[in-house]
């Protein structure tokens, strides 16, 4: 099976890992594939596929699982706040000088928030994608993490280190 970025994969000789970097928008990402066993059912690997086949999209709905969460959530505003208090602000600055000023501190650092991967999990049904967006690695190892299930909803978003 053909699969948008991997080429070719045989379904019924997988390795447990494979990965890619491209750039979007100008910006590099890191996607990987992570199976189980070295076979898949096909279904699973046309769901992987339709996801990559429309990867600008998908990345529009994981800042929208984003923005839902800052609106009406905690853990989006928990990461915000954690880097607004713990980072010094000369590290910030430089991150926050791209962003609208007229936006509130954690509204500018939301909005500067950048994809760096997304790791398929074509086994699970809840975890199906893992995609982890960062400030800038150069002043903090937290990222915020959104988990989407095979159907591309919303399963979670937590922060991790």
């Amino acid at each position: 099976m053909k699969l948008q970025y991997f080429g070719d994969l045989d379904q019924n000789a997988l390795n447990d890992y494979y990965s890619i970097d491209i750039e979007i928008d100008g910006h590099q990402i890191g996607i990987d594939l992570n199976f189980q066993d070295t076979s898949i059912a096909e279904d699973r690997l046309l769901k992987v596929n339709a996801v990559l086949e429309k990867l600008p999209a998908f990345i529009g709905k994981l800042r929208g699982f984003i923005q839902e969460d800052f609106k009406n959530g905690t853990e989006v505003q928990e990461f915000l706040d954690f880097h607004l208090e713990e980072v010094a602000e000369e590290e910030l600055a430089p991150l926050l000088s791209k962003a609208d000023q007229s936006l509130k501190k954690d509204e500018q650092l939301l909005s500067v928030l950048s994809l760096r991967r997304i790791g398929f999990y074509p086994d699970e049904d809840d975890s199906f994608t893992v995609s982890d967006f960062e400030t800038d690695p150069g002043i903090s190892q937290y990222i915020l993490v959104v988990n989407t299930t095979i159907d591309q909803e919303l399963h979670y978003v937590t922060m991790e280190s």
